[in-house]
């Protein structure tokens, strides 16, 4: 195969191999997989001289490939390959202890080599899940104990990439849809019934693992499923009558506490509710050291969400093998119907319309069929439970019942009108064929958009007015229709998701390239919706059909994944002729930020030695800050120490982001760094200001609990700032985890790494206010230490206050005077970082189930603060009631 020619280097002669094999014999056959046998031998290989495994397999490219690629001390290493005479044979590293089932009964292998196991097949799989250094994340898709081999020192590695699949690493969401494989017992329930494989799904086969190889024994019934057994043993608080007889002596209670929660939480149904396998990992590293020393982890609370009821069983069955006979793809797809209730005819349309509803895309590759629907306004409160309600049940629904949501239909068979669009795209493409331009692609959407913002009611200048007509003309087609359910076509005043579900049916239709992406990612809001679109070599671009209809905005210019992004639109009439101008906003979603964000507090206190080195770090920082300006390059930098070649970094996962900025976790020069990279690459006006303005905050910061500068990209279009990585995350994300509580000394130890943070900011000279303080801005390394950051609004006060043109902040944390765009100083921060110290004393997050409005209301204009619970410590109460009352 021509792509495996470069990796020829590794090529081993087959006569080498059948000789060190002993021609293949029974004596030297040491296993056998799904996809062949395998063998030990002695051999030459790429690294010397050594016992390997051979693997005779008929699904050999991929592992070459992945395996040339993925290195790890926790994955098995590929040592070479052989393709003669029609043998396809992998060459392993030699596992000398075998795989992890050989070991699921055997009462000799102690608590702690069980943990080392389990914590050894963790570390390879976040390795996969989280790879630096390339931008394809791998999914598993059959992690099981005979996957996981064991060497001569009870490391553990992962082997078999067989089944393995390839995502996207950059987005915090990656799934596959394909049909279920791998093996029954250990394979994600959910990916069975539907289709859609994650990295949660990887999660699920690592918890049967973790309870079927390292625990609990299934000796009294042999027949019950372990996972049943094991969630109804946790939930009725019986797991030492599941435990290995040998270990219930040995194993540490807390040891025990921490392991078998976390296991509960892989096998946990909703998908949402799994932990990372980078978080698996600390836990399961936690147990490990309570296991031998105890008295290091005393004040861990690990407190875990029990969910009631267990998951029915699945009745598919899922081959080892490559490709599934017909019988058991029957099985599958029968599963796969069973769950949404729908026939053989209408699994794919319903598995889209769910896809869709769930996760807010449709993808380049599926088209958009008849009986797709889209689903708004459903609640978690609703009649549905939070459900995606069916067609069938929908069209039960009479038009006068009360209801909440909206049902948009695709179906063309009762919709003429949208068959005269297709048709009239269908001409369309022809015609621009035919003109034999060399923008046809570029035309084409052009004049697709032009029908689409026609049919729904024309450009967009005024977002309330189109809402208001809207509300109006759905009211008048459900009453003249009488029905809940829209049929597309008949739609003609549609907000952004009803002329982004059109565009991406008409452009279907002609098979040109478009995805269909809704929610707060890319538009700001939930309900609203784009379509993206690849040309010039494969360049994203998304498709303006509110204001300028056809205009393509090119995704990496303005947002690299854009997370939020509002359009306001303004009217002018210049020289006699209407024109729109858009200004594009970014907001802030606590959601999707999880690791680049600021944090702030009280200026109360300080010393003469702070002072001191903060002075010096002026003097230093001075002569290393140039004068920023514009040239044709970039940003022009005279004596730049801390310039970083973007070169230099080799960008790995996507670890959040945020309004302004993606944030990625880097190697630079053999450093875990992370990298900020800017949406917005343009080298002048705001952006530039806001670049220099950071920049230069940070050259002045030396603290413990500052996040630490180490440079930055000054050249578009990858402009960049470099800083520490710290592997924890946010604080957010840390207090508001489903899995895991932080105990109370630790918390306390958090509030007062703030406070310093924010006390070295303050006295500063000038102060620095960092007008952005809130609990995703704050993050934690290794050693639980917390760190301020982002420090884009950021401002040195060289006044007695500070005064902004637009809102700087998150509403949850925000000071009043920030709320109402006053003039304020550093005593916003104090306000903040008492909404901090409150989420550290109750571990509630602040104001939820209020609206932004609603919380600028309440603050901004009749000056309430968050309720404090009466367990909360008298001190901290009161030191709460300071922050809010400066």
């Amino acid at each position: 195969m021509s792509h495996i020619k470069e990796f020829q280097h590794l090529k081993i002669p087959l006569e080498s191999i059948v000789s060190a094999t002993n021609n293949f014999s029974a004596e030297n056959c040491i296993g056998k997989g799904g996809f062949g046998k395998v063998y030990k031998g002695e051999i030459v290989h790429s690294k010397g001289r050594s016992v390997v495994a051979f693997k005779r397999s008929c699904v050999w490219a991929k592992e070459i490939m992945m395996l040339s690629v993925y290195s790890h001390e926790n994955i098995v290493s590929l040592l070479g390959f052989c393709d003669e005479s029609d043998e396809k044979i992998l060459v392993y590293d030699y596992a000398s202890k075998g795989s992890l089932d050989l070991y699921l009964e055997n009462h000799d292998l102690s608590w702690i080599q069980r943990l080392k196991i389990c914590i050894g097949a963790a570390r390879g799989l976040a390795y996969l899940h989280n790879p630096v250094g390339t931008q394809l994340r791998v999914l598993h898709r059959d992690i099981k104990s005979s996957n996981i081999l064991v060497d001569e020192n009870w490391n553990a590695k992962i082997s078999d990439f067989g089944l393995s699949k390839l995502g996207p690493v950059n987005h915090q969401f990656t799934f596959i849809f394909s049909n279920a494989v791998g093996t029954i017992g250990y394979c994600d329930p959910l990916y069975i019934e539907n289709g859609f494989l994650t990295k949660e799904s990887d999660v699920y086969s690592f918890g049967v693992c973790c309870v079927g190889g390292c625990v609990f024994s299934n000796k009294n019934d042999k027949y019950q499923p372990l996972v049943k057994l094991a969630r109804e043993s946790y939930e009725e608080n019986k797991i030492s009558e599941i435990i290995h007889g040998n270990l219930k002596d040995e194993i540490d209670h807390h040891s025990l506490k921490l392991f078998t929660r976390i296991a509960y939480q892989c096998l946990k149904r909703d998908r949402e509710e799994r932990p990372l396998m980078t978080e698996i990992v600390m836990i399961l590293e936690t147990a490990l050291e309570s296991q031998t020393n105890p008295q290091s982890i005393k004040d861990v609370d690990i407190k875990l969400t029990i969910v009631d009821g267990a998951d029915k069983p699945s009745s598919s069955k899922i081959s080892e093998a490559h490709e599934l006979d017909d019988t058991e793809t029957a099985q599958i797809e029968a599963a796969m119907q069973e769950s949404l209730r729908c026939s053989p005819l209408e699994s794919l349309v319903e598995v889209l319309s769910l896809q869709y509803w769930r996760n807010n895309v449709v993808n380049y590759d599926e088209k958009v069929m008849d009986g797709f629907y889209d689903v708004y306004g459903i609640t978690s409160n609703s009649v549905t439970q939070g459900k995606m309600p069916s067609l069938a049940d929908l069209q039960a629904t009479a038009v006068y019942d009360n209801v909440d949501y909206e049902v948009v239909l695709v179906d063309r068979t009762i919709d003429k009108e949208l068959q005269l669009l297709e048709e009239r795209v269908s001409d369309i493409s022809l015609e621009c064929q035919a003109s034999g331009t060399s923008q046809i692609i570029s035309l084409v959407i052009q004049r697709i958009a032009d029908i689409v913002v026609a049919q729904m009611g024309g450009p967009v200048s005024d977002a309330d007015e189109m809402l208001r007509r809207w509300t109006t003309r759905s009211y008048e087609l459900r009453n003249t229709l009488k029905t809940i359910i829209l049929p597309l076509g008949c739609i003609d005043c549609g907000l952004s998701r009803h002329r982004a579900l059109l565009f991406k049916v008409l452009a279907d239709k002609i098979n040109l390239a478009c995805s269909l992406v809704k929610g707060t990612y890319y538009t700001g809001t939930d309900d609203g919706a784009v379509n993206l679109t690849k040309i010039d070599n494969g360049r994203e671009y998304i498709i303006d059909l509110i204001g300028d209809p056809g205009t393509l905005i090119p995704v990496d210019v303005l947002s690299c994944n854009l997370p939020s992004i509002e359009l306001d639109i303004k009217r002018s009439d210049a020289a006699g002729s209407e024109s729109f101008e858009y200004t594009f906003y970014t907001c802030t979603s606590d959601l999707t930020v999880t690791s680049i964000i600021g944090s702030d507090l009280n200026s109360r206190g300080g010393n003469a030695v702070e002072r001191n080195q903060t002075k010096r770090i002026e003097s230093d920082s001075g002569e290393l800050l140039p004068s920023l300006g514009r040239s044709d390059e970039g940003i022009s930098l005279d004596e730049v120490e801390w310039e970083i070649p973007w070169e230099d970094l080799v960008i790995g996962e996507c670890i959040g982001i945020g309004s302004y900025c993606e944030v990625y976790h880097s190697d630079w020069k053999g450093t875990e760094v992370a990298v900020k990279k800017f949406m917005n690459q343009d080298t002048s006006g705001d952006a530039l200001t806001q670049f220099k303005g950071e920049v230069e905050i940070m050259l002045r910061l030396r603290h413990p609990n500052v996040v630490r500068f180490m440079g930055a990209v000054t050249r578009p279009p990858n402009i960049s700032i470099v800083t520490e990585y710290l592997p924890r995350g946010s604080l957010f994300r840390l207090l508001h985890r489903s899995y895991g509580q932080l105990g109370e000394k630790r918390r306390l130890r958090m509030a007062l790494d703030v406070a310093k943070g924010m006390n070295y900011l303050h006295t500063s000279n000038p102060i620095i206010v960092h007008r952005d303080l809130k609990t995703p801005n704050l993050l934690v390394d290794s050693d639980w230490v917390v760190k301020v950051c982002d420090f884009r609004m950021s401002s040195m006060k060289h006044n007695t206050f500070l005064s902004s043109e637009s809102t700087c902040g998150t509403p949850e944390w925000m000071a009043p005077e920030l709320l109402r765009n006053g003039p304020h100083n550093e005593k916003c921060d104090v306000f903040s970082f008492g909404v901090i110290l409150w989420e550290l004393a109750t571990l509630y997050q602040p104001w939820v189930g209020m609206s932004r409005t609603e919380i600028v209301d309440a603050v901004g204009l009749h000056f309430r603060h968050l309720h404090i619970p009466e367990h909360v410590d008298p001190l901290v109460a009161r030191l709460l009631i300071d922050c809010w009352n400066p």
